[in-house]
C-alpha cells in the first residue's frame, strides 16, 4: 500500500488536517491606518488601494487614453506624455471642469527626487500643505499666478456649503484660543464681499485705524480721544440727523436753517459773549425769552409809549393798564389809594390781618372758580358754627379721642365702641379684612350664620385640635390621617383601630365597583393590567420592594399577536436565559459580511450571527466573529472534465485556500495526482491521462 492510499490522507473533516493560515488570521494594528484595518490582509488591501487606486493597463501616449468606458478614480500610465517619459493620469473631475476627464496626477521621470516630488505636489492635491504649495490651473496645467497664486482651500464640494475655522478641538464649553493670521487680510476683488451679514454680525471690533472709501475717511483712536478725518476735507451725513448728548466743539459751526438766516450774505453769528445779525435786527417771533441773569439795555421801548428805565416803568399817556392780566410781585405795592395800611377793593376792606365787608349786615363769601376749592392752611377755630352742604377735608379730622384720616379711623384709647349693628351697605358685598390685612383674633360667644344655617361656636371649638393627634398638641397630624371624634373633640389619627375591614360595607359583593383594581384571585374571563394611559409608558413588575432578590414566577407568557412583539430591547436586554425545553422557531440575528464588524464586542463572547451573504453562522470568540463550518465542494466529474479544469467558484470563495482530494468513485481510491489551483478552478495535472471513468472531487475551504 502506498502512502497515498493510506486512509489518514482521506479528507473527512477540516479538523482532521491542519488549516492553511490566511492573512486574515494574522492580527495587525497601526495608528496611521483606519480603525477598521485589523489584520494583515486588510492592511495590504489598504496600502494597494492607496498606491494603486483602480489601476488600468498603460497606454502609449496621451492621445491613446480612452475617452469612454471610464470610472472615476481610474489610473493609467502614459508611457510617453510628450517628453519621452512616463506620467500618471487619473479619470477625475476637478474644480472648473464641466465633465470628468483624464488629469495628470504624476509626472514620473524615473528619478527618486522627481518621483517623490510628483507624488507630494500633484497626486496629493486633495490635502492642505502645511508649508505651502503652488496650485495649478486644471485646464492649462500651468502654475496659478497673480492674485490666484499659491494654495487654495475649499470648505465644501457643493453650493451653499461653508469653510469653518476653529482655534482648537479641545473646547468643552465656550471658546478658547484664536483663529489668527500673520499677514495682511484682504478680499480677492475690490468692493465685492462683506464682513458678516445682516443677521450674523461680529460682536466687537477692535481696530486701530478704520479707513472707509477712496476719499479717504479715517477713524482712529489714540487711547485718549477719537477722531474722524477725511482727505477731501469734508464729512457729510447726507440728509440724516446728527444727535449727541455730548458737546459739539468747533471753530465755526454753520447750519443751513439754524445759524444762517438765508442762503445769501445775511447771517447770524454766535460768538463769545454776543449774538449779532448782519441785518441789524434779531427777532424771536412768537417765542418766549427767558433768562436767569440780568436783562440790561440803555432804553427799552415796548409798544409805542411804554418805557422801561432804571427802576421805573412810565408811560407817555400817564396810564399803565394791565388789562385782564394778573399782577404778581413778592415786593410791596404802594399807591395813593392805599392809606394807613388798608386796601379797599369794591366793598372788601383789608386792614392789617382782618378782611371785612364795609357795608353793614353783608355776607363775606369766599368762593373758588369752577371746580377749585378754598384751602385754609392754618388752624381754624369756630364757635357754634353750622355747616350746610358737604365738607371736604384733606388731611385728618380729630373728634375728641377719634381720628378720621383718609380711610383710617383710630382712637387714642386704642378702642372704638359700636352701640349699633355694624352692617355692609349691600348684602354679601363686603369683606372683613383682606388677604394681606387680616384680623388677629375674633371673639364670638354665640354662633356663625349665613342667614339660614348656624354653626354654634362651642361646636366649632371641637375642631380646635384637628391638626394634632392629641389634645396637648405634641403630635402633629401625619399624611394619610383622618378626623375621628373622641367624645369631646375631633383629633387626627391614622385609620387603623378606628376603621377595620369588618366595619366597611360592600367588600363582599364580588368585583362590583372595584374593576379599576387588579383582583388577586382572578376574574372570570381574565383581566388586563396597563402600565400607563399614554404611549411609551410602561408596566413594571418587581419581585419585591427593594428589587434585590427574589423572582417573578408565572405560567406560559404569550404575545398578543404572533411574530409582532419582542422580549427586551436593543438598549434594555435580558442577561441570561435559562431553558430546559426546545428553542422552537427562533432565528439567529441576520446581518451581512460587512455588518459583522459593527456587531463585534470583545465582551460578547458566544454571541452568534448569521451572514446572509456567505450563508454561514458566526460566533464571537472574544477576538473576532469565527465562522462555524467551512465552504465545501463535492461533485462527480469524468476524467476529461477533471483534466480540463472544474470551476468551483459557486461553492468555494477561493480554491487556493481549500484542501482538495480526488478519489475514484468505484473503489474510493485517493488518486496521487497534482491538483493545480486558481481562485476559481481546480485542474488535475497528469503526465498520463487518468483512466476513463467517474471521479469525485472534494474540497473544504479553510
Amino acid at each position: 500500500m502506498s502512502i497515498n492510499e493510506h486512509s489518514r490522507f482521506k479528507i473527512v473533516s477540516a479538523a482532521q488536517h491542519p488549516y492553511k493560515h490566511k492573512l486574515t488570521d494574522f492580527l495587525y494594528q497601526n495608528d496611521s491606518l483606519p480603525a477598521a484595518v485589523t489584520n494583515a490582509q486588510l492592511a495590504i488591501d489598504y496600502i494597494l488601494a492607496v498606491l494603486y487606486p483602480k489601476t488600468k493597463p498603460p497606454v502609449a501616449d496621451v492621445a491613446s487614453l480612452p475617452a469612454a468606458g471610464n470610472d472615476l478614480g481610474d489610473l493609467r500610465i502614459v508611457q510617453d506624455d510628450g517628453d519621452g517619459k512616463a506620467a500618471q493620469y487619473m479619470w477625475s473631475q476637478w474644480d472648473g471642469q464641466a465633465v470628468p476627464q483624464w488629469n495628470k496626477v504624476g509626472d514620473m521621470d524615473w528619478g527618486t527626487d522627481s518621483v517623490i516630488s510628483g507624488l507630494i505636489d500633484q497626486t496629493q492635491y486633495l490635502y492642505v500643505r502645511k508649508m505651502g504649495v503652488t496650485d495649478y490651473d486644471p485646464i492649462t496645467e500651468l502654475p496659478l499666478a497673480g492674485d490666484q497664486a499659491g494654495q487654495h482651500i475649499y470648505g465644501g464640494d457643493q453650493a451653499n456649503q461653508h469653510l469653518t475655522l476653529h482655534a482648537n478641538n479641545g473646547d468643552a464649553a465656550g471658546h478658547t484660543g484664536f483663529v489668527q493670521v500673520d499677514d495682511d487680510f484682504r478680499p480677492l476683488a475690490d468692493l465685492s464681499y462683506d464682513l458678516g451679514t445682516a443677521t450674523e454680525r461680529w460682536q466687537n471690533a477692535y481696530i486701530g485705524t478704520l479707513i472707509v472709501g477712496t476719499a479717504t475717511m479715517t477713524i482712529t483712536s489714540n487711547g485718549v480721544q477719537g477722531s474722524i478725518t477725511d482727505t477731501s476735507g469734508e464729512i457729510s451725513f447726507g440728509d440724516e440727523n446728527l444727535s449727541t448728548t455730548g458737546d459739539i466743539d468747533g471753530a465755526i459751526i454753520t447750519a443751513s436753517t439754524s445759524l444762517r438766516a438765508t442762503a445769501g450774505a445775511d447771517s447770524i453769528v454766535v460768538a463769545s459773549g454776543s449774538i449779532t445779525d448782519s441785518t441789524g435786527a434779531i427777532s424771536f417771533g412768537d417765542e418766549n425769552l427767558s433768562t436767569t441773569g440780568t436783562l440790561a439795555a440803555g432804553v427799552t421801548t415796548i409798544a409805542s409809549d411804554l418805557i422801561l428805565g432804571a427802576g421805573s416803568i412810565t408811560s407817555a399817556s400817564g396810564t399803565i393798564d394791565f388789562g385782564d392780566e394778573d399782577l404778581d410781585t413778592t415786593g410791596t405795592i404802594t399807591a395813593a389809594i392805599l392809606s394807613a395800611g388798608q386796601l379797599s377793593i369794591d366793598d372788601v376792606l383789608i386792614d392789617g390781618n382782618t378782611v371785612s365787608i364795609q357795608t353793614l349786615n353783608t355776607n363775606l363769601e369766599l368762593q373758588a372758580n369752577g371746580i377749585g376749592v378754598v384751602n385754609v392752611l392754618s388752624s381754624m377755630q369756630t364757635i357754634g358754627q353750622t355747616v350746610t352742604g358737604t365738607v371736604d377735608i384733606t388731611g385728618q379730622l380729630d373728634v375728641d379721642n377719634l381720628t378720621l384720616n383718609g380711610q383710617a379711623i383710630s382712637s387714642s384709647t386704642n378702642r372704638i365702641d359700636f352701640n349699633s349693628v355694624l352692617a355692609p351697605d349691600a348684602d354679601a358685598s363686603r369683606a372683613i379684612g383682606t388677604a394681606t390685612e387680616r384680623w388677629s383674633t375674633i371673639y364670638l360667644s354665640s354662633q356663625i350664620s349665613d342667614g339660614t344655617s348656624n354653626f354654634i361656636v362651642s361646636e366649632l371649638l371641637e375642631l380646635r385640635n384637628a391638626a394634632f393627634r392629641d389634645t396637648l398638641r405634641t403630635q402633629p397630624a401625619q399624611a394619610g390621617d383622618a378626623l375621628f371624634y373622641n367624645g369631646s373633640q375631633w383629633l387626627a389619627s391614622a385609620p387603623d383601630t378606628e376603621i377595620t375591614h369588618s366595619n366597611l360595607s360592600g367588600l363582599t359583593t364580588g368585583d362590583a365597583g372595584h374593576t379599576q383594581f387588579a383582583l388577586l384571585s382572578g376574574r372570570a374571563g381574565g383581566q388586563s393590567l396597563n402600565g400607563g394611559t399614554l404611549t411609551t409608558q410602561t408596566l413594571s413588575l418587581l419581585n419585591n420592594a427593594v428589587d434585590a432578590d427574589g423572582l417573578i414566577i408565572g405560567a406560559s407568557i404569550d404575545p398578543s399577536a404572533d411574530g409582532t412583539l419582542s422580549l427586551g430591547q436593543a438598549v434594555a436586554r435580558f442577561d441570561d436565559l435559562f431553558m430546559s425545553g426546545e428553542f422552537i422557531g427562533g432565528r439567529f440575528q441576520n446581518t451581512t459580511d460587512a455588518g459583522l464588524a459593527g456587531l463585534f464586542n470583545a465582551a460578547d463572547v458566544g454571541r452568534q450571527a448569521y451572514s446572509t451573504d456567505s450563508g454561514f453562522l458566526y460566533i464571537n470568540n472574544g477576538t473576532e466573529f469565527k465562522k462555524v463550518g467551512n465552504n465545501s465542494y463535492s461533485a462527480l466529474h469524468t476524467n476529461v472534465q477533471i483534466e480540463a479544469g472544474v470551476n468551483v467558484s459557486a461553492e468555494i470563495d477561493d480554491a487556493r485556500n481549500a484542501l482538495w482530494q480526488l478519489t475514484e468513485t468505484s473503489t474510493g481510491e485517493i488518486m496521487a495526482v497534482t491538483l493545480v489551483l486558481t481562485a476559481t478552478t481546480v485542474t488535475a495535472s497528469v503526465d498520463v491521462s487518468l483512466p476513463a471513468g467517474n471521479y469525485r472531487l472534494t474540497g473544504i475551504e479553510a
